[in-house]
C-alpha cells in the first residue's frame, strides 16, 4: 500500500485468503476528521421597508461634481463615490444582522426555531 500521508493510517494489515482463493485482502483504517461548518453573522438589507423615494432624492441632490474637482486619482474617486452611495443606502434602506447556520435545513426558519424553543 502506498500513501503520501502515512500519519492518517492508524491500522493496516493483510487478511489471509479465504478457502482456496489465492487473493488476500489488504486493509487500512484511516483517521478522518470533519470540521463542522461554523455559524456566522451577516448584515442584510430589508428592502420591504426601504424608503426608495428618499433614496432617489438623496441620490439626486448628492454633490457628484465634487469627485471630479477634489480628486485626480481614479482610485480615490471610486472610494469616495462608493462611500457616498453606501451612506445613502444605509440611511434609507434598513438593515439587520442575521445568523447564518450552514448546517440548517432549507425549511428551518427563524419563526420555526422560535416555536421550537
Amino acid at each position: 500500500m502506498l500513501t503520501d500521508s502515512p500519519g492518517f493510517i492508524i491500522n493496516h494489515g493483510v487478511i489471509p485468503p479465504i478457502s482456496v482463493c489465492d487473493h488476500a485482502v489488504i486493509y487500512a483504517s484511516f483517521v478522518f476528521t470533519f470540521r463542522k461548518a461554523k455559524s456566522y453573522s451577516r448584515t442584510i438589507r430589508d428592502y420591504a421597508h426601504a424608503d426608495f423615494i428618499g433614496l432617489n432624492h438623496a441620490i439626486d441632490v448628492a454633490p457628484w461634481y465634487v469627485f471630479y474637482s477634489l480628486f485626480t486619482d481614479v482610485n480615490d474617486m471610486v472610494d469616495s463615490w462608493t462611500t457616498l452611495v453606501d451612506d445613502c443606502v444605509r440611511d434609507f434602506i434598513p438593515s439587520k444582522k442575521v445568523v447564518i447556520r450552514p448546517r440548517d435545513k432549507s425549511w428551518m426558519t427563524h419563526e420555526l426555531r422560535s416555536l421550537m424553543r
